[in-house]
């Protein structure tokens, strides 16, 4: 889920199948918070990502708020939010993908 610059939920079957296009020339964690209640863990970060999609700059500073869940005995991340600083609209979104009402 994006909310800046432009409102965006993006499917977890659209999402994987942007990820042959989506790459990845760095990667900088700059900040981490985690905090972990029984089978929940938020954890907060700040990254710095050189980047491509579909050909077109996606770099910039990004806020990503991840919700891990313990499953089986396994962290698994059920929620992203992703909120560009300096980076803009997701290429090819047209301005983002459906659109809470």
């Amino acid at each position: 889920m994006l909310v800046y610059p432009a409102a965006a939920i993006v499917p977890r079957e659209r999402w994987l199948a942007t990820l042959g296009d989506y790459v990845v020339h760095d990667y900088e964690v700059q900040t981490r918070t985690t905090d972990i209640d029984g089978d929940c863990a938020a954890i907060l970060q700040r990254v710095h990502m050189s980047a491509t999609v579909q050909g077109e700059d996606r770099s910039g500073l990004f806020v990503l708020s991840d919700c891990w869940r313990l499953r089986d005995g396994e962290w698994r991340v059920w929620r992203r939010h992703s909120t560009p600083l300096t980076a803009g609209v997701m290429p090819g979104s047209a301005g983002g993908g459906s659109r809470p009402s």
